[in-house]
């Protein structure tokens, strides 16, 4: 069947359930995040679609070829045994982390997978990450969270619409610091920006030569004026 995470018995939840929503509340500070961005959204041909998370269902796959199967939790009428196959790729760290929050929560009270219980250990740091609180390990009760950390500075924006603008960022993640120019979007009936696929991360090394192209092509197009 390939690499696949399974779940069951998984009960359905009224519109004002405390522990729906909680869980709902959580979701969607770790699903809706730039870093997170980076990895998934609604459909893997959706890319200026955001993730679905709200009092109905949560729904997200994989960016394009990093894409798999899609992701979904329903609020109610769920079957009683569920499964997500990701094959390893990147979206599995998002995939293993909301499926950690929901055992944590009591959505889901139980999971099964493939892999390894160290398998879901960066998707459960993940989470607790983000949350800033200490997740349960699905398969690993005395579990040890690691600190890791995360953060975007943003050095220059440049406007192109009133939905979209190009940001120049200094970003790190588990210790590995690099730029990214990127374009942004802000998807309708939204108030943040999220990345698009189109724009470059490169190792900050290569911030002079970028910089030296840019100028050559600047001044080309001054020739041309």
């Amino acid at each position: 069947m390939g690499y696949t995470h399974y779940w069951k018995n998984k009960p359905s939840f009224s519109k004002h359930s405390v522990v729906w929503n909680n869980f709902i509340k959580d979701a969607m500070d770790i699903l809706l995040i730039t870093e997170s961005l980076q990895l998934v959204r609604a459909e893997f041909d959706q890319f200026d679609m955001i993730p679905e998370v709200g009092e109905d269902r949560i729904k997200f796959n994989g960016i394009g070829e990093d894409g798999h199967e899609t992701f979904i939790i329903n609020r109610e009428d769920d079957e009683d045994f569920e499964f997500c196959k990701t094959a390893r790729k990147p979206y599995d760290k998002i995939v293993t982390a909301i499926l950690a929050l929901a055992k944590h929560h009591l959505v889901i009270p139980n999971i099964s997978s493939d892999g390894t219980s160290d398998d879901w250990d960066e998707g459960v740091d993940y989470a607790s990450k983000i949350l800033n609180k200490n997740i349960k390990h699905p398969f690993n009760p005395q579990y040890k969270h690691k600190n890791t950390t995360g953060e975007s500075m943003t050095l220059h924006e440049i406007p192109l619409s009133e939905t979209t603008k190009i940001l120049v960022t200094k970003d790190t993640i588990n210790e590995k610091t690099f730029g990214q120019i990127r374009v942004w979007t802000k998807p309708k009936d939204k108030e943040d920006y999220i990345p698009t696929k189109k724009g470059i991360a490169f190792d900050l090394s290569k911030t002079g030569a970028i910089v030296a192209g840019l100028l050559t092509l600047e001044d080309q197009e001054g020739v041309k004026a």
